[in-house]
């Protein structure tokens, strides 16, 4: 019982220092110049599979294009592309708030590329577009001029299954003030997408394992990178109330048959690495 009780301490006291963190949510920093770079390099689970892509009829992204300090994702076919051509890309936000988005953009010397962009933002498939405060971006030949660095997101992308991100053309305009030729280049870097996560939602934990919802009403969502092979629950005194085994890196658990209160749940994956952490039962 002892040692539950410490645990239980332990993981309260790492839990308060987590959620004062930013984590990241989502980073492209296009660091090996291959289509591989087209998903984050960095991210939680529920965004590992999320990628970067065009939409208005650009050409195809190539990454092997130098960028800030590796490579980045480069298009061209920009031409005619005001309020339709934009860079894209989509994120789960489950269990996170105050989300900060930060890009950074170039255009082509020698072939002129998109002078200015904007920052949208969309709930949803069924979505509408929405402009971000503060979200415009001037590009220029360079890696400084066209930099947004930790642009707040509106409440309405925290804590969401779906959004859309994207940066869209404002003008026809390339960076010489003259129409955006065919060939004209756009590349866009080190996309980082941050948040501070939730004490109501859901928390991605070491190990790469995420939990959603916390709170819960007993039913709890848990992901995992690597298969998880074993789910228990402890109540406050150390008693276990819930064993699972599984072979799956989804699992849904059923915890509403316990009392409301605070509960330790221990995964154990395939590696036999061990996560815990405090949940919060309100049924």
């Amino acid at each position: 019982m002892k040692k539950i009780f410490t645990l239980l301490f332990a993981v309260m006291i790492t839990a308060g220092y987590t959620l004062a963190q930013n984590d990241t949510i989502a980073k492209w920093t296009f660091p090996t110049g291959t289509l591989d770079d087209s998903l984050p390099d960095l991210s939680n689970v529920l965004n590992e599979n999320m990628k970067i892509f065009t939409e208005g009829g650009t050409g195809e992204i190539d990454f092997s294009k130098n960028g800030e300090s590796t490579k980045s994702a480069s298009a061209i076919g920009w031409d005619g592309g005001m309020d339709t051509k934009a860079w894209e890309i989509s994120l789960n936000t489950i269990g996170y708030e105050n989300i900060l988005a930060s890009a950074m953009f170039t255009a082509g010397g020698t072939f002129p590329g998109p002078k200015e962009f904007k920052l949208q933002y969309k709930i949803g498939e069924e979505g509408i577009w929405i402009d971000v405060v503060d979200g415009d971006v001037t590009t220029a030949n360079d890696w400084v001029t066209g930099v947004q660095d930790d642009i707040p997101l509106p409440f309405e992308c925290n804590n969401t299954e779906l959004i859309y991100l994207r940066w869209i053309m404002t003008s026809n305009l390339n960076i010489n003030d003259e129409d955006v030729a065919a060939d004209g280049k756009s590349k866009i870097d080190n996309i980082i997408i941050v948040g501070a996560a939730t004490t109501s939602s859901n928390q991605t934990l070491a190990n790469g394992i995420t939990i959603y919802p916390n709170p819960s009403n007993g039913v709890v969502n848990i992901f995992s990178k690597e298969e998880i092979s074993n789910i228990e629950l402890f109540d406050i005194a150390g008693k276990m109330v819930y064993n699972d085994n599984t072979n799956s890196n989804k699992v849904v658990c059923d915890f509403s048959n316990n009392a409301k209160g605070i509960y330790i749940l221990q995964i154990e994956t395939m590696s036999l690495k061990k996560t815990t952490k405090k949940i919060i039962i309100e049924n």
